[in-house]
């Protein structure tokens, strides 16, 4: 309550009132309503800051790399230059995070898979993977995913051989905001540089399953003249983070 000579400074409740962590209503606006409760009253001014959002937590990423052997400097579509990397033969478990925590989850590559080493391009996680041809498919299931969560994944694919040009159809049972199946087509030289539906898809904001909290993907070949061929490279998983909205201060 405002009394005589309170004038002199800034008193919390008896020259101002604060509101604080206002969000806007949907048109945008702001309301305060003062009622009076003794014989006066009045408004002097206000004062509106607008606080910036926390930063949001870093999303958790795992990086995998298909390979006969280990290598390095390793680089995906989403990044990862620099972090820890799984690399292996499609299936494992307890993969590590891009900082190298466990993080329990797991993954299968089922198919007919042939090791393949790619020699050629710029791309280290181009150089090794498998591929299959003639109407096989391959499965790919991750285990392990947080049910409250969405991810988005990276599948990664190429090979060289005898300068073919492939197709893919990739698909999932999950939901996802992405178009389901994604269809990728590769040329000869697609390994120099990341091209989406060239040398990877990506599905986003991919549900695990509720049930079961596993994620899904099926491959198989679209066929081109004297190609029929499917390959898998490695993968990223990247963990969807809600950034917080920012809030608002108002002063009178």
């Amino acid at each position: 309550m405002l009394q005589s000579g309170e004038n002199a400074s800034w008193v919390l409740n008896d020259n101002y009132v604060l509101f604080e962590n206002l969000e806007p209503d949907g048109s945008g606006a702001l309301a305060v309503n003062s009622a009076k409760v003794s014989s006066y009253g009045f408004w002097s001014g206000f004062q509106l800051i607008e606080k910036e959002a926390p930063p949001p937590p870093p999303s958790m990423v795992v990086h995998y790399n298909i390979t006969v052997a280990t290598v390095t400097s390793l680089e995906g579509p989403a990044g990862g230059a620099g972090d820890t990397w799984n690399q292996g033969n499609g299936n494992g478990t307890d993969l590590l995070d891009s900082t190298g925590e466990a993080t329990g989850i797991g993954c299968t590559v089922a198919g007919d898979k042939h090791n393949l080493s790619n020699a050629a391009g710029t791309i280290p996680m181009l150089l090794n993977g498998y591929w299959t041809w003639n109407g096989d498919i391959y499965v790919l299931t991750l285990t392990g995913l947080n049910k409250a969560k969405t991810y988005d994944f990276y599948l990664t694919t190429y090979m060289d051989y005898n300068s073919y040009t492939y197709k893919a159809s990739h698909s999932t049972p999950n939901s996802t905001t992405s178009s389901n199946p994604q269809v990728h087509t590769q040329n000869v030289g697609d390994n120099l540089a990341w091209e989406l539906n060239a040398n990877y898809v990506l599905f986003e904001k991919v549900v695990p399953d509720p049930t079961t909290g596993e994620f899904t993907i099926t491959t198989e070949n679209v066929p081109t003249p004297g190609h029929s061929f499917i390959c898998y490279s490695g993968f990223q998983l990247v963990e969807n983070v809600t950034i917080p909205a920012g809030t608002m201060i108002f002063v009178r």
